[in-house]
């Protein structure tokens, strides 16, 4: 065989030339091939082993991949091995917009349009299945028979909450990173509004929004020189203009963010549950706290008994709220569940506060029993930690009365309980320790104490 030609390889029931190359992406090349068994065309992506100096990367990759099935992402159908190479055999696509726009420079308006409805689409996956992107870019967007598909997910990662996790590792393609990635500052998923609002604007005017040589110029030209539109070279609507506009603001909390974008007028047609999911976040909020309610009263918890129930921490993640809401609607898409968060908690970070989500019940009329009718839940757990540990409780007392006198104080209490249970709340600790100490005298004796646990079930 004539060096020119290639050589043909064959992996399992897939078949391909080497000469027959498609592009080359993150760790390896795309080879266009077929399955010998059905005669379809598909492509594999070789991954020499040598190559791969991060195999939990690629690993990575490949678990992203194999979660992703929709029409707007270029879909993986299985992932072999050999002693060399790594293969992963993925749909073939008919080229992608690099290659499209060195033949013909520019899309109409609606054509651009229409390619951005395809890609938010494929974001609207990523974003239930909360990955982030991180290498938007026009050789990284795959065309099938006139479908726009994402591809090539080396960067990608899992993120908890989708609108407000922020990160640090710098990857991607500098000319369509975002000013926070190209000056190695903390960035958040809006790098990929970034990216597809660079890419909005290139394939409107056939040429980028800014351009230099190296990272510094670019910053510098982002920096210093006005976002304009060449309105010689072609008229877009306003609509666009304000897309793009938004997309392309350099601060990221002023950048639009998904949920606006999805209900931009210029695509909200196209995605009506995003943009009534304000309206349908109300409702599903509305129907947990009410469930939520029902087994409160049924139970007859209190908040601290509901949180160690549910295992929490004093800072509740969005992983806590979404194993509660979801096994009261386990149909809860993971954008309205991360909706629901963010409007919960206020200070516009990870977690929750026990009292914003205290305040989002009280918000419903949920009705709590208090710890101080009921300190008694303490005292079992002071009970079964002796039981647990075959001691007494003079013996466990003494470790923290410093003065040796029979008596703690309340600081002293409270470390004695957090040592028998460190999920244990202040409220709780606090009740209690009151419960004990009738006379307000600031101390609780052994005796009190071992009165309390005789009587405790």
């Amino acid at each position: 065989m004539k060096q020119n030609q290639g050589l043909e390889k064959k992996v399992e029931k897939y078949q391909y030339n080497t000469s027959n190359i498609l592009g080359d992406g993150s760790y390896g090349t795309v080879y266009k091939g077929i399955n010998t068994l059905t005669q379809q065309p598909i492509a594999i992506k070789v991954i020499p082993r040598q190559k791969v100096y991060d195999a939990e990367a690629l690993s990575f990759e490949l678990r992203i991949l194999a979660k992703l099935k929709g029409d707007n992402i270029v879909r993986l159908h299985e992932t072999l091995m050999t002693q060399n190479n790594y293969y992963q055999i993925i749909d073939l696509c008919d080229g992608d917009l690099k290659q499209l726009l060195d033949k013909q420079t520019f899309l109409t308006e609606q054509e651009a349009i229409n390619m951005m409805i395809d890609l938010l689409r494929g974001f609207l996956e990523l974003i239930q299945n909360g990955i982030i992107h991180r290498d938007v870019k026009p050789a990284n967007i795959l065309i099938s028979k006139g479908t726009y598909k994402l591809a090539d997910f080396g960067f990608a990662r899992l993120v908890d909450n989708y609108a407000q996790q922020l990160f640090v590792t710098v990857l991607g393609t500098p000319l369509y990173m975002s000013p926070q990635l190209l000056q190695n500052l903390q960035y958040s998923t809006k790098c990929d509004i970034w990216s597809l609002g660079f890419i909005f604007y290139e394939v409107l005017f056939g040429r980028t929004p800014w351009s230099a040589n190296s990272i510094p110029e670019l910053i510098k030209n982002i920096n210093e020189k006005p976002l304009l539109f060449p309105d010689k070279i072609k008229q877009v609507s306003e609509y666009v203009k304000d897309v793009v506009r938004r997309c392309l603001v350099i601060n990221e909390d002023e950048r639009i963010g998904w949920y606006d974008l999805y209900k931009h007028p210029l695509f909200a047609y196209q995605f009506k549950d995003i943009a009534n999911l304000e309206e349908i976040c109300n409702n599903k909020e509305k129907m947990i706290a009410q469930t939520l309610r029902n087994e409160i009263v049924r139970k007859d918890l209190s908040l601290d008994q509901l949180v160690i129930k549910l295992n929490w921490g004093p800072q509740v993640t969005i992983k806590d709220i979404e194993n509660l809401f979801s096994r009261v609607d386990p149909q809860l898409q993971r954008i309205q569940i991360e909706h629901i968060f963010n409007n919960i908690q206020k200070a516009n970070n990870q977690y929750l506060t026990l009292q914003e989500f205290q305040q989002w019940l009280d918000k419903f009329q949920i009705p709590f029993q208090s710890y101080r009718q009921n300190p008694i839940e303490c005292f079992r757990v002071i009970k079964q930690t002796m039981k647990n540990y075959n001691q007494t409780l003079d013996q466990y007392f003494d470790k923290f009365n410093q003065a040796k006198d029979g008596k703690l104080k309340f600081e002293e209490f409270k470390q004695f309980i957090l040592r028998c249970n460190n999920q244990i709340f202040d409220s709780w600790i606090k009740s209690s320790f009151e419960f004990l100490d009738r006379k307000k005298q600031g101390f609780v004796t052994l005796q009190e104490l071992q009165q309390q646990l005789d009587k405790t079930n």
